[in-house]
């Protein structure tokens, strides 16, 4: 699961640049229509799905600079710190791999929800 999102993160990189420019104005046009607020509800869903927007650009911008770069499977010394040291940071890896998992199930379940209110 590692090995996979490791490889969307390194085909995503180019985009990181777009990523990053796009949830900012996603934030300032958000912050605007809080500042400024018309009491249309068009207005209103363009909010929500603003901030949807932002909340999928915010993961896939995590996403991509967590798991970027090489991975390191070998350990040159025998040492059992090194071997532990390894082992720790494997399973931390799995357990950050899971709740970037878990993250984009709760996303994906706060965007059906409010796509339906919309």
């Amino acid at each position: 699961m590692y090995l996979t999102l490791q490889k969307i993160s390194n085909a995503l990189m180019p985009l990181r640049q777009f990523l990053l420019f796009s949830a900012v104005c996603l934030m300032l046009f958000i912050a605007y229509q809080l500042i400024f607020p018309v009491a249309v509800s068009v207005h209103d869903n363009l909010l929500k799905i603003c901030l949807l927007g932002l909340i999928w650009l915010l993961l896939f911008y995590s996403i991509i600079i967590t798991f970027s770069g090489k991975r390191v499977d070998s350990i040159e010394t025998k040492s059992w710190l090194a071997k532990f040291k390894h082992k720790l940071a494997s399973i931390m890896k799995g357990c950050f791999v899971i709740f970037f998992f878990i993250l984009t199930v709760a996303i994906v379940i706060i965007s059906t929800r409010m796509l339906n209110v919309l």
